[in-house]
């Protein structure tokens, strides 16, 4: 097991110590259910535009020091745990939230629920 640099001032009084790489699930694809997104939007209108997706793995909040101090094997610790539900948005608006998983050699995300006013 390799050690870790880690920053001189942690966020929280834990101690903090390696993580071991975590295991996905490879996406299981099933039958959608429930609403569509923009159900109430005539699809002939918009369907081939394209629109770019985000989703944030978490943040972290740094002293200016502990930026200055970053380097190879530095370990900056996310507020995102690792069952938390990740947020789907599109220009800046929420649309849906779910899951993290890989999917062939990519992360992608299983959308758990569709936020109530994007439909």
């Amino acid at each position: 097991m390799s050690e870790h640099a880690v920053l001189e001032s942690s966020p929280t009084d834990e101690q903090t110590a390696p993580i071991e790489a975590v295991e996905l699930e490879p996406a299981t694809p099933e039958a959608p259910t429930g609403s569509t997104l923009f159900h109430g939007v005539n699809p002939a209108i918009v369907e081939g535009l394209h629109v770019k997706a985000h989703v944030a793995l978490g943040q972290a909040s740094l002293t200016v020091k502990e930026l200055f101090n970053l380097k190879e094997n530095s370990l900056v610790p996310l507020d995102t745990l690792t069952d938390d539900l990740l947020e789907l948005t599109v220009d800046g608006h929420k649309v849906a939230r779910g899951r993290l998983v890989i999917q062939g050699d990519r992360f992608g995300i299983e959308v758990v629920d569709v936020a109530a006013d994007a439909v």
